[in-house]
């Protein structure tokens, strides 16, 4: 049986211990109130832009669109890449578990097919997870800050696109975790290349795919007739390379508020789980202090009645 020394020393180290997941929790409430605001307010802008995108596929010369964009090749696929979007610390539940569980299925697939397979990592889980399991690294980084999406995000579908154009592969995949609510996130895969807007309302993303402006009583206009200047060479090839960064940058904010809401959400069950652990441990303590003074008083009646 342990002792009451024992008992208080657990008692004192969950305090302790819950003191942290307190605090954890209320810093990952801080962070996500900061960043789940940016969201809400990009998702918007990203749909309009997929309207706009689809709008300007619908309307232009498929033929010639896909001769001067290049991001339409379609053919065999025999090299895949996979853009992995993890997070750095866990301490957050099941967020980055679930994240290369998804990955990891998805790779095992690929090489059903026969096809190569190389990974770029955002975030250490996924870089530590997948290095060690000798996967071909095309790339390496860290999680990036909320101030640092726009100009990461950027670099990264440059990256994407040029390996995409010099032929080194023939499809690219994003993995990353969607925020749904506070209670759920969902691991969704985009397939960034080659684009194919002949299915855009099967988007992965979900990202609403449609005419940029709605018939209605209020509203009878839609996107008129185009002209592009100074040329379409120039200026669709940039139209989309946009497009695919405000994909990026909005999948990585996705990615950012799913993180602070699972690591915000798992401090919160730590310690509602620490609290119930002092509760027993407190009953556990109290039962020992009481058999000790019923213990103590038994042994003073006893030698007072054999003094009688």
């Amino acid at each position: 049986m342990q002792s009451q020394k024992d008992v208080k020393r657990k008692i004192k180290t969950i305090s302790s211990i819950q003191k942290v997941t307190k605090a954890m929790e209320s810093i990952a409430n801080i962070r996500l109130q900061k960043v789940i605001k940016v969201l809400y307010a990009m998702r918007p802008y990203a749909e309009d832009l997929s309207r706009f995108v689809f709008e300007v596929f619908v309307l232009a010369s498929k033929d010639r669109l896909k001769k001067i964009v290049p991001y339409f090749r379609k053919g065999r696929t025999t090299k895949v890449l996979f853009v992995v979007l993890s997070a750095d610390r866990g301490l957050c539940g099941m967020y980055n578990s679930r994240l290369i569980s998804v990955v990891s299925d998805a790779a095992r697939f690929e090489a059903l097919k026969g096809r190569k397979l190389k990974l770029i990592t955002v975030g250490k889980k996924a870089a530590d997870y997948f290095s060690r399991r000798h996967y071909e690294m095309a790339g390496i980084y860290p999680s990036v800050s909320l101030e640092d999406v726009p100009e990461f995000s950027k670099k990264l579908v440059g990256q994407c696109a040029k390996v995409f154009e010099e032929r080194g592969v023939d499809e690219i995949y994003v993995f990353y975790t969607h925020f749904i609510s506070m209670g759920k996130q969902e691991v969704y895969a985009l397939k960034l290349l080659p684009v194919e807007m002949e299915s855009a309302e099967e988007h992965n993303m979900p990202i609403k795919a449609g005419a940029l402006f709605e018939e209605d009583d209020d509203l009878k206009y839609r996107l008129p007739e185009f002209i592009c200047e100074p040329s379409e060479g120039s200026l669709l090839p940039e139209i989309f390379l946009h497009y695919f960064e405000i994909s990026m940058r909005q999948m990585m904010l996705e990615t950012i508020v799913s993180e602070h809401a699972s690591r915000m959400i798992a401090m919160q069950q730590s310690t509602s789980s620490a609290d119930d652990m002092i509760k027993e441990l407190t009953m556990q303590y109290n039962k020992i202090r009481q058999s000790l003074i019923t213990r103590e008083l038994t042994e003073i009646i006893n030698s007072v009645e054999a003094l009688n």
